[in-house]
């Protein structure tokens, strides 16, 4: 049934420019539309999955709301760094990061970083 389907992650940002000049910008996501003019914006990702922000009260979850898979984690982190973003440090609990903010689990690594609203993204290569 939906093992087929694309998955589009849905955010919700009480800043809708302020994210979307982070999402394009930074994250260089293309803008595909928008649905409610100046309410959302459709971004397209890779392999067919999309970001939809809209704009409503701040909510943030404490987990992460988006993975983004990469070849090459230390060369997207050190390629996010130079445009300004900043990656988390963990060094309590099961996952710990080294000193370029990667966890590793064998051959998985993966970093961890904030949009401007809080929301935790991911880069690895699950």
């Amino acid at each position: 049934m939906l093992g087929n389907a694309s998955v589009t992650v849905t955010i919700r940002v009480a800043d809708l420019e302020g994210a979307k000049s982070f999402y394009k910008d930074k994250l260089g996501l293309k803008e595909v539309k928008t649905f409610m003019e100046g309410q959302d914006m459709l971004y397209e990702v890779g392999g067919g999955t999309k970001i939809y922000l809209y704009q409503g009260p701040a909510s943030v979850a404490e987990h992460t709301v988006a993975s983004f898979e990469v070849a090459d984690v230390l060369a997207e982190v050190n390629e996010l760094k130079a445009k300004g973003i900043q990656f988390e440090t963990y060094t309590e609990g099961p996952l710990k990061t080294d000193e370029n903010n990667i966890a590793h689990l064998g051959e998985w690594q993966a970093a961890w970083f904030k949009d401007p609203e809080g929301h935790i993204l991911a880069i690895g290569n699950m």
